[in-house]
């Protein structure tokens, strides 16, 4: 996870093969340079996008996976072919532990997260049987306007719940400016509080089961650049 936004290019030199081998094609952006950095703008936003990823992840459908190490921020140092590395490049370095609290907490409470609601941990989303409306819609800046677009850079989820659960809005913003979004109404007695909002610093980017805060505005939510935010209506 961390050399997804440390690196743009492979780093396969120690493997003897010239840089040769593994894939030319890395999904990856460094961020502004590549590898270790001093700049503090490039380090804040290097972790707020493994944060994004993370969160993508963990509030998905489906079961999450995730490789051993990305809660504390292992790197391979860009060698994107480690598997002849029985040594620091392909160890688990545990003294990160001590290293990466930010990050360490943040996948700990989406993981309390998503076993606190049952929304996020259904087998389908398909339509119920005889359901009056979707277990799911989608979003745009505005409501009922997704856009599916290959330059589309936002989409805003709505997760609709049962009376045991609570409804849940979900949204990601990659666009390197803020966007303001419509939000979508709730249930009678309930309101949208924020859970998570990975624009904000620690520990205000995700907050504990119970402790989510009630937005002052029900009507709009604006999301910083590169940034996901999870409400929960209650």
């Amino acid at each position: 996870l961390r050399d997804l936004v440390t690196y743009n290019d492979k780093h396969n030199l120690a493997n003897g093969e010239n840089n040769r081998d593994g894939t030319n094609d890395n999904y990856s952006w460094n961020c502004g340079t590549e590898g270790p950095t001093d700049d503090d703008a490039i380090s804040n936003l290097r972790l707020r996008q493994m944060k994004n990823m993370a969160a993508l992840l963990m509030l998905s459908h489906g079961v999450p996976m995730m490789l051993a190490g990305d809660e504390l921020g292992r790197t391979q140092h860009g060698n994107n072919n480690a598997y002849c590395q029985d040594n620091e490049i392909g160890w688990m370095d545990w003294q990160r532990n001590r290293d990466s609290g930010d990050l360490l907490r943040f996948f700990q409470q989406l993981i309390h997260i998503r076993k606190e609601h049952p929304n996020l941990r259904r087998a389908s989303y398909d339509r119920a049987h005889g359901a009056a409306s979707p277990l799911i819609t989608w979003h745009g800046t505005r409501l009922n306007q997704p856009d599916w677009s290959a330059g589309s850079r936002s989409l805003g989820m709505h997760l609709h719940s049962n009376p045991a659960d609570f409804d849940m809005y979900l949204i990601a913003n990659s666009y390197w400016d803020s966007l303001s979004f419509e939000l979508p109404g709730t249930r009678s007695g309930r309101e949208w509080h924020r859970a998570m909002d990975t624009s904000l610093v620690s520990p205000e980017d995700i907050l504990p089961i119970g402790k989510e805060e009630i937005l002052q505005n029900q009507k709009i939510y604006t999301v910083g650049e590169r940034s996901v935010v999870l409400l929960i209506s209650k």
